[in-house]
């Protein structure tokens, strides 16, 4: 839950920082990643990890909950028709008619089975490693 409620509050932080598309952030056994797609195709760079860390201690300070949301299918296209990246998703893995759910932590709404911390501030540290890009044909 620890590494999964994390990559939440990179989720937020790059959305802040980029105006990024976010795509798909798990948790893994060392840590937690998030793919996204930057305005004008521009990449993350070792020169960002500072500003992000500033702004995911800046959320973890607030102590923002993890609220549990369920949502239709159909509103969901609605919620993310911005994104192509949550487009696919909602079309791909949930059925005509059915719902799933999404978790919010501050402005930060993403699709999310759960489960998380109750609330931000149970991070007790955040630290970015590193980035990666890839170019996007």
């Amino acid at each position: 839950m620890f590494w999964h409620s994390s990559a939440h509050v990179l989720g937020e932080a790059s959305e802040k920082r980029f105006g990024c598309h976010l795509t798909y952030g798990p948790p893994t056994d060392e840590g937690f990643f998030y793919d996204m797609a930057l305005p004008e195709g521009n990449a993350v760079v070792a020169g960002d990890l500072k500003p992000l860390e500033t702004i995911a201690l800046k959320a973890i300070k607030e102590k923002q909950k993890f609220e549990r949301l369920e949502v239709s299918k159909e509103n969901l296209l609605e919620m993310f028709k911005y994104s192509k990246y949550k487009r696919y998703f909602i079309e791909t893995k949930i059925p005509d008619g059915e719902k799933t759910t999404v978790y919010r932590n501050g402005p930060l709404i993403d699709l999310c089975i759960g489960p998380h911390v109750p609330h931000t501030g149970r991070i007790t540290s955040f630290k970015v490693m590193k980035v990666c890009a890839t170019p996007i044909a």
